[in-house]
């Protein structure tokens, strides 16, 4: 991949130290897109009629047209400048808090690992803004198709069955999301692949020194070799994750299987 000329390091081996910071951010932020898109999308299926069908309906419209870069000021306004309760967005450990060997990459796990609980902390407190941002924006087009997969599967022949057979309607429910996870995980998948370059922006941000930070810089400065490598590594990350899902389709629909 060659070298960069801004670091004069080898673009393979900026990418491998920077990479897992991008990775530990898109992966909780995706983590958290599910806590909240999953349960309103279900929610909405199962009450259409109820409040949270109509907060879910309002805010799946405003999360997608919400800027991912534009909610992080606005959120290090509120709870940095304002309140003061999150730490200063400077990267992903206070300048006073040492790092721990470097184990997985993802700096909360190697605190962990390290047993380094101020590290872990501090980590914690720096990922809490970051996260939040790419879950609050990233949740509606997961809320979205969970709620026409669940729509579909509720008014599927085996859904009418089972409610004319007199099962719980609960019970009802979880075999229609059972039904409906193929789609989600889709959607899943699709938005992972894309975090990884759909980050950059928030990784400015809060200074988080990720790979699309550094693939940015390399735009801005004319050096191209870590633009490249970026790219590479992204396409190589997204076969990766279409393996997985392909695998996940395996273990859950036994139509494949059979």
């Amino acid at each position: 991949m060659g070298k960069s000329w801004q670091t004069t390091k080898p673009v393979f081996d900026d990418l491998l130290l920077r990479l897992p910071a991008t990775l530990e951010l898109i992966t909780f932020g995706l983590l958290g897109a599910l806590l909240i898109g999953i349960p309103l999308g279900v929610i909405s299926a199962h009450r259409k009629r109820g409040i949270i069908s109509k907060v879910a309906d309002y805010y799946g419209l405003f999360a997608g047209a919400l800027p991912d870069f534009w909610l992080a000021l606005v959120l290090i306004l509120f709870f940095y400048t304002i309140f003061g309760f999150a730490p200063s967005p400077i990267g992903r450990l206070d300048l006073t808090v040492i790092a721990p060997a470097q184990v997985t990459g993802f700096l909360t796990v190697d605190c962990l690992i390290a047993g380094n609980w101020r590290a872990f902390r501090s980590a914690a407190a720096h990922l809490v803004l970051p996260v939040l941002t790419l879950a609050l924006v990233n949740a509606g087009p997961i809320l979205k198709m969970t709620l026409s997969s669940m729509d579909r599967m509720l008014s599927a022949h085996f859904s009418v069955y089972e409610e004319l057979c007199g099962l719980p309607r609960l019970m009802i429910v979880r075999n229609a999301f059972r039904n409906a996870l193929p789609s989600v995980i889709t959607i899943v998948s699709v938005l992972y692949g894309y975090l990884l370059g759909g980050a950059v922006l928030v990784e400015i941000v809060f200074s988080w020194g990720g790979a699309g930070q550094y693939a940015v810089q390399g735009v801005l400065n004319s050096d191209f070799n870590p633009v490249l490598g970026f790219v590479l590594f992204s396409s190589v990350f997204s076969l990766f994750v279409y393996l997985a899902v392909d695998l996940i389709y395996l273990a859950i629909d036994p139509r494949i299987r059979g």
